[in-house]
């Protein structure tokens, strides 16, 4: 076990996912490593700020939460 769980899905379907508040989506948010980004990458870091400002979420408590998973 080397720690990698690849997941696929299309741009759309991920940005749902993140409004959705999946758990795959904030995984990735906080724990994903990215090997090359045409730009979606950083354009949804920026959107999940607008959420994290728009919901008062915490950092720390989410990677807490879902480090247990």
């Amino acid at each position: 076990f080397i720690g990698v769980e690849p997941t696929a899905c299309s741009p759309e379907e991920f940005l749902q996912w993140l409004k959705e508040f999946k758990v795959l989506a904030l995984d990735a948010i906080y724990y994903g490593k990215v090997i090359y980004d045409d730009g979606f990458w950083k354009m949804v870091l920026q959107y999940f700020k607008k959420i994290e400002k728009k919901y008062g979420l915490n950092k720390t408590k989410i990677k807490e939460m879902l480090s247990v998973l």
